[in-house]
């Protein structure tokens, strides 16, 4: 337990542990710390100035990666991580541009919603499928069928003749 700011913090993660975690590289989360680090996210540092990271981190790094999974740069994909979670540094004075951001975030939400769509029209269509192969017993008959001599194992047919390894000139002049 670690006193940060005031805040009391539970859990703290290595790098190797939230790369793990996050399903990343090391590399990746350095990556992404180095650029959350530019735009004004304070990371925690050691005594041996090495980086350890919150739940609140986890939290942002996995906004980054969502960002990044639906298809926004990186760098639109931090700022957005960081002033979702309200831990900009910056003053309009140096950053106006908050209209991009909220662009983004309805960007992302309408690919999530679209996402969803999708994944539901997928499941109906499988809900179609068996509906029809429970309706059609002939059919789940001729599956079965299907799996089973694809399962069966074969029988060996005559051997494979001996493979003939001389050399091409060998072989051209037919010299044994």
């Amino acid at each position: 337990m670690i006193k940060e700011k005031g805040v009391i913090i539970l859990r703290i993660y290595t790098p190797t542990e939230l790369a793990q975690l996050l399903g990343i590289k090391k590399a990746t989360l350095r990556k992404y710390a180095i650029m959350l680090e530019k735009e004004g996210y304070n990371i925690g540092r050691n005594e041996q100035n090495h980086r350890y990271y919150t739940e609140k981190d986890v939290t942002t790094f996995r906004s980054v990666m969502t960002g990044r999974y639906n298809g926004i740069t990186l760098e639109k994909a931090v700022i957005g991580a960081i002033q979702s979670h309200g831990h900009t540094s910056r003053t309009n004075d140096t950053y106006n541009d908050t209209s991009e951001s909220y662009n983004t975030s309805e960007r992302m939400e309408k690919m999530m919603m679209k996402q969803l769509e999708l994944q539901q029209q997928q499941l109906d269509l499988l809900k179609g499928i068996s509906e029809k192969l429970e309706a059609n017993p002939d059919v789940k008959n001729q599956l079965d069928d299907s799996e089973k001599e694809l399962l069966e194992v074969k029988e060996p047919g005559p051997p494979e003749k001996p493979k003939d390894n001389r050399g091409f000139f060998a072989r051209l002049f037919n010299k044994q």
